[in-house]
């Protein structure tokens, strides 16, 4: 990752993209670099085809990027149909019992119109993030997302629960008051 950088300072856009390619490659990489890549591969001249191809390849090998997951759903549900996307949520390799899986998938449904189908996910998201390390984090972006479609009292429950539970940052706190 060094030396894309060090590239990237050098204006060196192509050579950069490429050596963060190998980081996503060979690496255990983040949903935020992978977001990096892409817009470094576009800032070289890469195609949104180019750029969209890289991340189904880093989602490949990297079936923990729940937000590239979401992001490469909608693009292919935008273009395709729903139907389309909603082969990102059918891998059985996916860790789809995992909370940021599972708040993806209800985001997705949510920004596809499908409160019903995004509701069906809610507990077993809850329940997922009630298992991971950063349950209160999980807690506060469920609750975000479900009191957007005006589920107050549910919100309400969760963000209590975030607030009390022992993973719970400043921040999380912060957020939820």
């Amino acid at each position: 990752l060094r030396k894309s950088y060090f590239l990237l300072m050098l204006d060196r856009h192509q050579e950069a993209a490429a050596e963060l390619r190998v980081g996503i490659d060979e690496g255990n990489p983040t949903d935020n670099l992978v977001y990096q890549a892409a817009q470094l591969m576009g800032v070289a001249g890469a195609s949104q085809e180019e750029n969209q191809a890289m991340m189904d390849d880093a989602l490949i090998k990297h079936p923990q990027l729940h937000r590239i997951r979401g992001d490469l759903a909608m693009r292919v549900a935008r273009k395709d149909g729903l139907k389309a996307g909603e082969r990102y949520w059918s891998n059985p390799d996916a860790p789809s019992d995992e909370a940021g899986y599972l708040l993806e998938q209800m985001r997705y449904y949510a920004i596809a119109g499908n409160v019903d189908k995004m509701l069906e996910i809610y507990e077993p998201a809850v329940e997922a993030a009630r298992e991971d390390r950063n349950t209160a984090g999980w807690f506060v972006d469920i609750a975000a997302l479900i009191g957007r479609f005006q589920y107050l009292d549910e919100m309400k429950k969760l963000l209590e629960e975030a607030i009390v539970d022992r993973s719970a940052a400043p921040s999380n706190m912060l957020t939820a008051a």
